[in-house]
């Protein structure tokens, strides 16, 4: 809900631009689907999807994750 998904996937290509180091299996459509179903900042998506990706436990402090990611099943605790 805070910007619009084309916007943020634009975001996206433009960070993968950088000269950065970048998971190449990152799924942006991904990322997106997960930030709407949760309400998750886009950040917040991308750190779940990798969870779920590489069938990894995801730990938080955040609530609003944690309740994204169990609901995922990737939790761990």
């Amino acid at each position: 809900g805070r910007i619009a998904v084309g916007t943020m996937n634009n975001h996206m290509k433009d960070i993968r631009a950088l000269n950065t180091e970048t998971d190449p299996g990152q799924d942006d459509e991904a990322v997106s689907a997960l930030a709407r179903r949760h309400g998750l900042s886009g950040y917040d998506a991308a750190y779940l999807e990798t969870a779920i990706r590489r069938q990894a436990k995801l730990a938080t402090l955040d609530k609003k994750l944690a309740r994204a990611a169990a609901s995922e099943g990737v939790l761990d605790g």
